[in-house]
């Protein structure tokens, strides 16, 4: 799979999972769904700068990064926490793919 066609699996997997939605959200979900943007921004930005090495293996290294940054801080591991289940939804989808 080519980096271009993947980062419109990731950009379409966005859109259908965490699209706006119809009602109004409370805090809890409003901040799940922000760390979850949050995620699949950083993850397309590793995407980007890291054009040479295979894209599993970039999205492997960034669910390591967001293993051990969530095991840093209980609070605010949560944030890394969510981004590596994200990670975990691409990968897998990108997996199943091949």
């Amino acid at each position: 799979m080519g980096r271009d066609y993947i980062l419109s699996v990731i950009r379409e997997y966005a859109f259908e999972r965490w699209a706006e939605p119809e009602r109004p959200l409370s805090r809890e979900n409003f901040i799940q769904r922000s760390y979850r943007q949050w995620a699949i921004n950083e993850i397309v930005w590793n995407l980007k700068m890291c054009p040479d090495k295979p894209s599993l293996v970039v999205i492997e290294e960034f669910m390591d990064k967001m293993e051990r940054f969530s095991r840093r801080n209980r609070k605010a591991g949560v944030i890394f926490s969510t981004a590596f289940d994200v990670a975990a939804d691409i990968l897998d989808m990108l997996s199943a793919m091949e």
